[in-house]
């Protein structure tokens, strides 16, 4: 996971602010298949595995490939004066995240809730958040255009 993190400054001189999305997008397409894998587990166990297995290892990586890109765009957003505080915000917003999200997990099981669902309704929450990072994006390279924001 952390090699990954190498890769980010190549990854950006490709494709830009756009990675944000296409990783994010194959981040949520690996957890759909780790969701996935526990109903095909029944046809061969080799197969339900093995993909559980390799979207496990894909996920995380391509999931944290965004963290600095979007830390970056934000703080080229807002402009040197909001800085200090929208990356103070961040952390308290990531901190929360982590809490609501445990809350929920533990009510879910406690519905029997099966872990595929579980990573199907995160699924869509990431999808959610794609979605607005993409319309973000958007809103950036227009104003970068415009000469509001320098990059």
């Amino acid at each position: 996971m952390a090699s990954a993190a190498l890769f980010v400054p190549s990854i950006k001189n490709r494709l830009g602010y756009e990675a944000i999305t296409l990783t994010q997008s194959l981040s949520i397409l690996c957890l759909v298949l780790l969701g996935t894998s526990q109903f095909i587990s029944d046809w061969s166990f080799a197969f339900g595995l093995g993909l559980a297995i390799v979207c496990f290892i894909a996920r995380q990586p391509l999931m944290n490939l965004a963290n600095p890109l979007t830390s970056e765009m934000s703080m080229y957003y807002v402009g040197k004066r909001n800085q200090e505080i929208v990356s103070a915000i961040n952390s308290s917003v990531w901190s929360g995240s982590w809490f609501i999200s445990a809350q929920f997990f533990s009510w879910a099981r406690s519905w029997d809730l099966a872990y595929a669902y579980i990573f199907y309704i995160t699924a869509a929450f990431y999808s959610c958040a794609v979605v607005v990072y993409f319309f973000l994006i958007l809103e950036f390279r227009k104003r970068e255009r415009e000469g509001l924001i320098v990059v």
